[in-house]
């Protein structure tokens, strides 16, 4: 298990890199935060799933409503170029310390990091 840490994203340091996913990862999910997802694998794509976090919502009429996992597939690569994707984590997703945790349905190939772009610098 890896708990990223923010990459702080401004006009001056714009570059993104990551790590090796490993079966769980988590971080910290502050207001500014995306993650940043590379998949190297040319014959599949790969699925991240985050579990919510929230108890299930009663209502008169229809009962309870539970939120689903958020699930986020990652392209795969094609040629040289691997496939991409950024996403950021509704707070619904967090526990009560702020951390999200992450699960793939196969972490090879797979590169992930997180950021953080600070609203003040944009």
């Amino acid at each position: 298990m890896t708990k990223f840490t923010h990459q702080h994203v401004s006009q001056e340091n714009n570059t993104l890199s990551g790590q090796a996913a490993t079966p769980s990862d988590t971080f910290d999910n502050v207001p500014g935060t995306f993650v940043y997802v590379q998949n190297a694998d040319t014959l599949a794509t790969r699925t991240i799933t985050i579990s919510a976090q929230t108890t299930p919502i009663t209502g008169n009429e229809s009962g309870a409503i539970s939120l689903p996992d958020l699930t986020v597939v990652v392209p795969m690569a094609v040629g040289s170029e691997t496939g991409k994707h950024m996403f950021s984590v509704p707070p619904a997703y967090q526990n009560l310390a702020g951390v999200v945790t992450m699960g793939y349905d196969d972490e090879t190939d797979l590169v992930v990091g997180v950021a953080r772009v600070d609203r003040q610098q944009l």
